[in-house]
């Protein structure tokens, strides 16, 4: 990340021996033969390390491709449970069953519910660290 400084820094301290003075006839063609490897390694160095960084976005996309999916296939398998036991509940259930029911979940989201109102941010288990 501090590739290019550097590479700034060397350029700025050869300009600043070449105004001095201090590198005249051979010496200043070594050194500038040495910045310009210096600059090329560097180059080469933070290529490869931006092309390894472009694979593993490249794998964390794909990962989170698949998750997402996942995602929304338990939605929709979610949504699809909650509707057959909500009609269950309808068809079954007593007078005044389903009314109850959104008492209580109302009274178990207000219990769980920060100080703000809204639900804390649900903690995932350590068993899936590496999904």
């Amino acid at each position: 990340s501090h590739g290019l400084s550097w590479q700034i820094v060397m350029s700025v301290i050869y300009m600043l021996f070449l105004d001095s003075g201090v590198l005249s006839g051979p010496d200043a063609v070594w050194y500038s033969v040495g910045l310009f490897a210096f600059n090329v390694g560097l180059i080469g160095m933070i290529g490869k390390a931006a092309l390894t960084g472009i694979e593993k976005l490249k794998q964390r996309v794909a990962q989170l491709q698949v998750l997402n999916l996942l995602l929304v296939k338990d939605k929709l398998d979610d949504s699809k449970l909650f509707v057959s036991a909500w009609k269950q509940l309808v068809e079954t259930g007593k007078e005044g069953d389903e009314g109850r029911l959104l008492i209580a979940l109302d009274r178990l989201t207000q219990k769980s519910a920060l100080p703000n109102g809204k639900q804390p941010t649900p903690k995932q288990s350590p068993s899936l660290v590496d999904v």
